[in-house]
């Protein structure tokens, strides 16, 4: 991560912690130019996309670990005879919505990689 100032530095936790600029430049306790002026600051920029990324990463690592106990969970409703049927029907149609994006994403992604692959030629 880039080497901020202290007001730099807190006013980039605060951006990631709050959900508005205005939140943020509150909670930083700096002036709204000095926020804006650290906003078109080409290293605080930087420092934030890169720990934006980072939390994203965290985020998603926490989803896919997740992921196993949600699929479980849907299977038991699924399962389950005495849950009302729009439960079952419900976690049944999210099985299946899943299910057909997954197959759609990776037919995208094996199209992406054959045009790649002919630009290349």
């Amino acid at each position: 991560m880039a080497d901020l100032k202290g007001k730099q530095n807190k006013f980039l936790i605060a951006m990631l912690e709050k959900p508005t600029t205005d939140e943020a430049i509150e909670a930083a306790n700096i002036h709204r130019g000095t926020a804006y002026k650290y906003l078109r600051d080409p290293v605080f920029k930087e420092a934030l996309r890169e720990a934006r990324k980072e939390l994203v990463m965290m985020v998603t690592q926490k989803l896919s670990a997740a992921g196993e106990k949600a699929v479980l969970t849907l299977l038991e409703v699924i399962d389950d005879e005495e849950a009302p049927a729009t439960s079952r029907v419900s976690a049944s149609r999210t099985v299946l919505e899943y299910l057909y994006r997954s197959y759609e994403n990776d037919e995208i992604l094996e199209r992406i990689e054959r045009l790649e692959e002919l630009q290349d030629m």
